[in-house]
């Protein structure tokens, strides 16, 4: 074994924990938190404070914006009720004609529609018959059968034959205007001249002329 040879050995090092020690007095130690926490305390205070006014900064713009509705509100509410305003003249026109017309209706509710009634015995009078005379009068009354009519209708003419004078007849009840058309006379000298007769006839509803009844229907 070699002499002289020397052995180093190292052990490993220990941290030692560091003890905090203070030598000022506990007064002031005291002190020195009292003073910590305070300004702890102070710049919380201050925190809120800062929340505090920026809560109010927010809220003063929402009302301030608040305001700018209404104010903007306001200005239509008075712009519409000017427009209104124009527009009254207008409504009492619209209320004035529609008075007029509710008056019209209930005086034309049995109004007859003579030229479409008249329109419609020229395109029906049978070519071998003629009218002499025609008598028309408005006024609501019953059938003979009971039914409402409207009018009466009273004929008078000529036609070739008997059996033309009941075509007649039933040509004329094939009006829907007309209702219970029923003959008065009917005769004739001999069998070459023509049939002399007299009929009567009730108006329906179908022979109104609907003026002033409806929204829609024409009203003078």
């Amino acid at each position: 074994m070699a002499t002289g040879t020397k052995f180093k050995l190292e052990l490993p090092s220990r941290k030692v924990p560091e003890v905090p020690i203070n030598l000022l007095p506990r007064e002031v130690v005291g002190e020195q938190r009292t003073k910590k926490y305070f300004g702890y305390a102070t710049v919380g205070a201050l925190g809120l404070v800062l929340l505090l006014v920026l809560l109010s900064v927010l809220q003063h713009f929402k009302i301030s914006s608040e305001q700018n509705t209404l104010k903007q509100s306001q200005a239509r509410v008075t712009t519409l009720q000017g427009q209104v305003g124009a527009l009254a003249p207008y409504d009492q026109l619209k209320r004035s004609v529609e008075a007029r017309r509710a008056t019209l209706a209930t005086a034309l509710l049995g109004d007859v529609s003579w030229t479409r009634f008249l329109d419609d015995l020229d395109h029906r009078t049978p070519s071998d018959s003629s009218l002499q005379s025609l008598s028309m009068a408005a006024a609501t009354a019953t059938t003979p059968d009971g039914q409402v009519s409207y009018g009466t209708i009273q004929y008078g003419g000529k036609v070739v034959d008997f059996p033309g004078l009941a075509g007649w007849l039933d040509t004329m009840s094939g009006s829907k205007s007309l209702h219970f058309v029923y003959l008065g006379t009917g005769s004739r000298n001999d069998t070459k001249t023509p049939v002399s007769f007299t009929a009567t006839a009730n108006l329906t509803a179908a022979s109104l002329s609907g003026r002033c009844q409806t929204e829609t229907a024409p009203c003078p």
